[in-house]
């Protein structure tokens, strides 16, 4: 039986999220970072493959067994997240990062 229209959420706006850190954090229930302060494991950067970093701008954060938390800036759909961890053969954790920090690490690890 579908749910009564009251019932329903409403699709989230990925793009007017995407513009705030901070409400797109709590949209998905994730962890803001401050890339400045965090101290990156250059093996783990080292490993991750450079199509992801490109075609996705997420930076791996740590891996611990099965999962993966990266940080990501912006995204247009939830599936991103799916299929990162699809192509990793992982579960993704998300951390919500500045975009211009992201970016500015992104050029510094990917040159």
């Amino acid at each position: 039986m579908p749910p009564d229209d009251d019932d329903a959420e409403s699709p989230l706006d990925w793009d007017a999220l995407s513009k705030d850190p901070e409400e797109l954090a709590d949209a998905l229930g994730a962890e803001r970072i401050n890339l400045s302060r965090f101290e990156f494991d250059l093996n783990l950067v080292r490993e991750f493959p450079l199509e992801l970093v490109r075609t996705y701008n997420v930076l791996p954060l740590r891996a611990e067994n099965d999962t993966v938390t990266v940080a990501l800036a912006y995204f247009s759909k939830i599936d991103i997240i799916d299929e990162i961890g699809y192509q990793l053969g992982k579960e993704i954790v998300v951390n919500i990062a500045e975009r211009t920090q992201l970016s500015l690490y992104i050029a510094r690890f990917f040159p």
